[in-house]
């Protein structure tokens, strides 16, 4: 089955800026086996040594503070250097508003042990999915559904924006599905070029959504998307 990829790609400002908020659907996932970890600078590539950090200079370190210092930018501003931020306004659609109905949020668990493509190289673990699930969701009706790497969705309030989006008509009443990645899998899972992971969310993730928050995931390809940032640069 096809699935649509959308991209959401977070500057480093910006996620600077906004510190994360606690994710009640992700709990911290256990650390791998001290002998499988990886080095400290990150694994090599092709049999390669790791690659090696260079700490920053205290000339470095100075420089980075003047950023800091810089007039913020206006259209009419000169050739120059300036900030761009962090003056940007709150979207109104990340604001809860009296009047407007609230979906629901349903968490479930994933066992590595139970599925047949992502088993657990560095061991078993757990993988968290929550599926938001609109007020105007009528049961039995298949739905269109946004499919979110990392749980992003969660981190990013995107309950509380389809709720406005929907209530306003801006969007259909539609499926938010914001799946863990599998902790020191991830890399595997989002950076291997194959259909691996499609096939690992259409065969094993969305049979477990239905069944679990009692919905219809649509078949319609253009009744998909996905939402990530980072590793979740591509799709087929």
């Amino acid at each position: 089955m096809k699935i649509l990829f959308g991209i959401l790609i977070f500057t480093q400002f910006a996620v600077a800026q906004i510190p994360l908020p606690s994710v009640p659907c992700i709990q911290p996932a256990p650390a791998p086996p001290a002998a499988r970890q990886a080095p400290a600078n990150g694994p090599g590539r092709a049999g390669l040594a790791p690659r090696v950090q260079t700490p920053q200079s205290a000339e470095d370190v100075a420089e980075l503070a003047k950023l800091r210092d810089l007039p913020a930018w206006t259209p009419a501003a000169v050739d120059g250097d300036y900030s761009a931020g962090p003056g940007f306004p709150t979207a109104p659609e990340l604001a809860r508003r009296v009047g407007v109905p609230e979906g629901k949020v349903i968490e479930f668990v994933m066992n590595s042990t139970e599925s047949k493509l992502y088993p657990g190289v560095n061991g078993a673990f757990q993988r968290h999915v929550c599926v938001y699930v609109p007020a105007q969701y009528v049961t039995g009706t298949e739905a269109p559904a946004i499919i979110a790497a990392d749980a992003y969705g969660m981190r990013y309030n995107l309950p509380t924006i389809l709720d406005n989006m929907i209530y306003d008509q801006r969007l259909p009443a539609m499926l938010a599905i914001m799946i863990d990645n599998g902790g020191a899998e991830r890399s595997m899972e989002y950076d291997t070029v194959s259909d691996k992971y499609v096939r690992f969310v259409e065969e094993e993730v969305l049979p477990r959504v239905e069944k679990e928050a009692n919905v219809k995931v649509s078949k319609n390809p253009d009744a998909r998307m996905t939402l990530g940032g980072s590793s979740v640069d591509s799709g087929l």
